[in-house]
C-alpha cells in the first residue's frame, strides 16, 4: 500500500485580546435614494485582527469597492469603510439606518449606526394670494420640511415663470400667463431625487377673488336706526364694493354703492323704511370683480292686519257693532277709522266697539310700531236689519235717556218671551232680566240703582227684533 501526500500552507490569525476601543462610524451621507451607493466609514477599531460587520434594512447591499460586486449583509470588511447600495424602503419608512460593529476571534464591540434619509414629508399650506392677474408676479411659500433640500413648484396652465427668491427654494416668485383658474403647487425632496419627493401641496389660484362669504347682521332692520353687517377678508381683495338700494339709505354715511378696504359697514336704514331689499357686496382687485354676495334686509314696520270681523256679521242703523282683527306680529298699536259711525272704546288694540250711522260706510285698520305704520286693512259695511219682511226700524221706545234711576221700555210684540241686557262699553253684563210678553202694547223697567255714571249698551230682545241701544247714565 501507498500513500499520496500534497504539501501546502495557511495562515491562521489568532487574537489574544477583544477590541480595545468602541464603534462609531465617522462620516456618511445625510440621504440616500433607491439604489444610491454611498461610501461609509467609521472610527479605526485599535485590536487584534480586527473585522467591520456592516448591516442595513431589508434590501440594502454592502461592497468593498463602488462598483460592488455588492452582496446582503451582514457584511465583513478588513477596512473601516464600505459601500452601501439602498434598496427599496420598507412601508412606513422614512430612511435608512447603517451600522457597524468591530470584532474579532476574541469579542466584538458595540453597534453604531448612521441614518440617511430617503423621503420628505408634504410642506404645509402655500402661503400667498389665491387671486392674481395675468402677467402679475406674486411670491409663494412654505415651510421647509425636515431634510428637505430641494422644492418643485408648477402651474397648472402653460406660460407661468417660477423664480426661487430664495437659496432653499421654498420660496418662489411667480409670473402668471393669461388664466383663469391654475393650480399652483409644489413638492419637498431630497437632491437625490426619485422616490424621496413629498406629496404635492396645492393651491388654486384665479384671476378674479373669490366670492365673499357670508353677510352677518341683522335679517331686519327698523327705519332711521343703524346696524352693522360683515364678511370675512377675501383673499387676494384690495377693496370692497357695498351696495343697497334703499331711497335714502346710507352706508358709511356715503350713498350707495360704496368702495371701502374695510370687511365692515354700517347701513344707516331711512325712516319709515318698509321694503325688502338686498345688502350686497363684491371683492375687487386691479384684475377684476368677484362675485356678488348679497343678503335680504327685511323692514321691521308691521304686515297688514288680516280681515277685519264684525260681529254681529250684520246690523242695523245706530246698532253698537264689534270690529276685531287678529294680533299683527311687531305691531304695538292700531288705528281703527270709521266712515260712518263712531268708535265707543278700543281705539289702539285689535278689537273696538263702535255705534254705526245709518246706511254703508267703510271701516279701516292699520297696524304700527316704532318702525312705521301698514297698509290699510278695509271692509265695506252695509247695516242689514229686514227681518221677516219688516222694514229695518228699531219697534221700541226706550225712556229716559239720559237715565239716573230707572229705564222704561215700551214695545209692541206677539205674545212670547223678552230679555234686557244692560252692558259696558267691553260687553260685560251688569244687570240682565227677562219677562213674558202679549199681544199689542207692552213695557218693562230695569232699575238702575248701583250702577255709576256713564255711557253704556242696552241690549233688548223680543220674539220679533233685537236691537242695541247707547245708553248714557247719569
Amino acid at each position: 500500500m501507498s500513500y499520496r501526500t500534497t504539501a501546502g500552507s495557511a495562515t491562521v490569525l489568532v487574537s489574544t485580546a477583544i477590541p480595545i476601543n468602541s464603534a462609531k462610524i465617522l462620516s456618511a451621507p445625510v440621504s440616500s435614494c433607491q439604489n444610491n451607493v454611498s461610501l461609509i466609514v467609521a472610527k479605526v477599531i485599535t485590536g487584534q485582527n480586527i473585522l467591520y460587520r456592516w448591516t442595513g434594512p431589508t434590501g440594502t447591499l454592502f461592497s468593498n469597492a463602488p462598483g460592488g460586486p455588492f452582496a446582503a449583509g451582514p457584511f465583513s470588511t478588513t477596512v473601516n469603510q464600505v459601500y452601501a447600495q439602498t434598496g427599496t424602503l420598507p412601508p412606513g419608512i422614512s430612511g435608512y439606518s447603517i451600522c457597524v460593529q468591530g470584532y474579532n476571534g476574541c469579542g466584538q464591540t458595540n453597534t453604531n449606526c448612521t441614518w440617511m434619509r430617503a423621503t420628505v414629508s408634504t410642506p404645509n399650506a402655500i402661503v400667498g394670494d389665491n387671486a392674481a392677474c395675468p402677467l402679475e408676479t406674486k411670491t409663494y411659500s412654505v415651510n421647509i420640511p425636515t431634510g428637505a433640500e430641494v422644492f418643485n413648484w408648477s402651474f397648472s396652465v402653460p406660460g407661468a415663470t417660477i423664480t426661487p427668491a430664495n437659496l432653499a427654494g421654498n420660496i418662489v416668485n411667480v409670473t402668471f400667463p393669461a388664466f383663469t383658474t391654475g393650480t399652483l403647487c409644489v413638492t419637498a425632496g431630497l437632491t437625490c431625487g426619485a422616490s424621496s419627493f413629498s406629496n404635492s401641496r396645492c393651491i388654486t389660484i384665479t384671476s378674479t377673488p373669490s366670492r365673499p362669504g357670508l353677510i352677518t347682521g341683522a335679517s331686519t332692520a327698523c327705519g332711521g336706526t343703524t346696524q352693522s353687517y360683515s364678511i370675512a377678508p377675501v383673499s387676494g381683495a384690495n377693496n370692497y364694493t357695498w351696495s343697497f338700494p334703499a331711497a335714502g339709505a346710507l352706508i358709511d354715511g356715503t350713498p350707495s354703492p360704496y368702495i371701502t378696504t374695510a370687511t365692515s359697514v354700517t347701513v344707516s336704514f331711512p325712516a319709515g323704511y318698509n321694503q325688502n331689499r338686498e345688502l350686497c357686496v363684491t371683492a375687487n382687485n386691479s384684475c377684476s370683480s368677484s362675485l356678488i354676495r348679497c343678503k335680504t334686509i327685511g323692514n321691521q314696520v308691521p304686515e297688514k292686519p288680516a280681515s277685519i270681523n264684525p260681529s254681529p256679521a250684520t246690523w242695523c242703523n245706530n246698532s253698537i257693532i264689534t270690529l276685531s282683527v287678529s294680533p299683527v306680529a311687531g305691531a304695538t298699536s292700531y288705528n281703527w277709522t270709521l266712515s260712518n259711525g263712531t268708535i265707543n272704546s278700543g281705539q289702539g288694540t285689535t278689537s273696538i266697539n263702535a255705534t254705526w250711522g245709518v246706511g254703508s260706510g267703510n271701516i279701516y285698520v292699520t297696524a304700527s310700531n316704532a318702525c312705521g305704520t301698514s297698509s290699510e286693512r278695509l271692509l265695506n259695511g252695509t247695516t242689514n236689519c229686514r227681518i221677516a219682511g219688516q222694514a229695518a226700524t228699531t219697534p221700541f221706545n226706550i225712556y229716559p235717556n239720559p237715565a239716573k234711576d230707572y229705564l222704561t221700555i215700551e214695545f209692541e210684540s206677539t205674545k212670547g218671551t223678552y230679555s234686557s241686557k244692560l252692558m259696558n262699553m267691553n260687553g260685560q253684563i251688569l244687570i240682565s232680566s227677562s219677562g213674558i210678553s202679549t199681544d199689542g202694547s207692552n213695557n218693562t223697567k230695569i232699575d238702575l240703582t248701583g250702577i255709576a255714571p256713564g255711557v253704556y249698551i242696552l241690549e233688548f230682545t223680543d220674539a220679533l227684533s233685537s236691537s242695541k241701544t247707547l245708553i248714557t247714565i247719569l
